[in-house]
């Protein structure tokens, strides 16, 4: 989202909803900001560019987990 950071769109997104599943896709490293947010719910993490067979595998994934 321009003008904001991932880890800002998920937070707004959790506090819209806080049940939202939320993958983040991003062109830096899943470093440690990243890391905190799986402790807030975040259920993903790719990073771009990304093969078409891991996003699918992981957006499969999330779709079946309660």
């Amino acid at each position: 989202m321009p003008g904001m950071t991932g880890i800002e769109v998920f937070r707004v997104i959790r506090k819209f909803d806080p049940q939202a599943k939320v993958i983040l896709f991003s062109g830096q490293p899943f470093a440690q900001p990243y890391r905190e947010l799986l402790d807030e719910g975040l259920r993903g993490f790719i990073k771009k560019p990304f093969d078409l067979d891991d996003r699918s595998s992981l957006l499969a994934a999330q779709l079946h987990q309660r």
